[in-house]
């Protein structure tokens, strides 16, 4: 039978101002300013700004799950799969996994998202996403077969247990759907610089390479997607990633000029939570469930302004 997954309603405890979920053997700290919160009546549509400095894996924070986005994601206690593009799976046999798939729901340049979609995304990403991606995490599947519009199964060579591990995998370690028609256009790496999804932010302008700008330089600008099929999100207006070493980093943050770091380095930890500007929020390796895979996340999500600001994933 179908597997149910868990709520789509993932609101913390008041307590709670950052959830990230780490991969591999990473500790990640993730520090909020409080210089930039909105007041209890903009929570009805996003608005404001944040300025983060993300030093693990940039790529990843700015395209998964903000502009991009997966067919599942995980619970807020990692331990199950919840709906996101896709809205159930079940096993029909060892080697085949029928997936439904959400309806309703638009790329942000119009084209629809549907099993064509989602079928074009791993062929194309299978050809074009060399040495990793779908290419390397899902060569065991041999076929993505269309039953009906928001309908699809996928044809395995032999059973894999850690299928749906690999789907929720990142935009350049996994699989993310994008706009097809707007991918083939693009191709891969063009696609990457203006990626287009049907997550809760749009890509202003191009997505840079971060190891190729100056210091304070934004190299990502996101702004909200007003029409995201998840009601009430996003509630941050602009998102804007800048480059800073992790002592620069450190510096603007106390100071109060960036609003979020990743990465920071433990013996540091005291200077931040001093600042009158920061707060230290606790992060935790996760092993989820019997696959002991360790996965990882640093997007948060503005919920409520001041000392109870309930953060959750992704940036919404």
């Amino acid at each position: 039978m179908p597997i149910k997954l868990a709520s789509e309603d993932l609101t913390m405890k008041k307590d709670r101002r950052v959830s990230s979920i780490l991969q591999g053997l990473y500790f990640v700290i993730l520090i909020l300013s409080l210089s930039s919160m909105a007041s209890p009546e903009s929570m009805a549509e996003p608005r404001g700004e944040i300025r983060i400095v993300d030093n693990w894996r940039p790529d990843i924070n700015v395209l998964g799950h903000n502009v991009l986005e997966y067919l599942f994601g995980l619970s807020l206690d990692k331990k199950e799969l919840t709906p996101s593009l896709g809205l159930s799976y079940e096993w029909i046999e060892d080697t085949t996994l029928e997936i439904k798939l959400r309806r309703g729901v638009r790329f942000t340049n119009g084209e629809p998202f549907d099993a064509e979609a989602v079928k074009f995304n791993f062929e194309f990403q299978s050809k074009h996403n060399s040495g990793r991606g779908v290419q390397y995490y899902m060569k065991n599947v041999r076929e993505m077969k269309i039953l009906d519009s928001h309908t699809i199964r996928m044809l395995l060579d032999q059973p894999d247990s850690l299928l749906l591990d690999k789907i929720i995998l990142g935009p350049v370690a996994g699989w993310v759907i994008g706009a097809p028609k707007h991918m083939e256009r693009m191709g891969w790496k063009g696609f990457l610089q203006h990626p287009i999804g049907t997550g809760p932010y749009i890509v202003q302008g191009a997505v840079k390479d971060h190891r190729e700008v100056a210091e304070g330089e934004v190299y990502a600008t996101l702004t909200a997607n007003l029409d995201y099929w998840k009601k009430g999100h996003p509630k941050i207006y602009k998102i804007k990633f800048v480059r800073y070493s992790p002592k620069d980093a450190l510096h603007e943050l106390v100071k109060g000029r960036i609003d979020l770091v990743t990465s920071v380095i433990p013996k540091d930890t005291l200077r931040i939570a001093e600042s009158e500007h920061t707060k230290v929020a606790n992060s935790a390796m996760v092993l989820r469930g019997p696959i002991s895979r360790i996965v990882s996340r640093a997007w948060v999500r503005y919920m409520k302004p001041g000392p109870e600001t309930v953060m959750d994933s992704p940036l919404m």
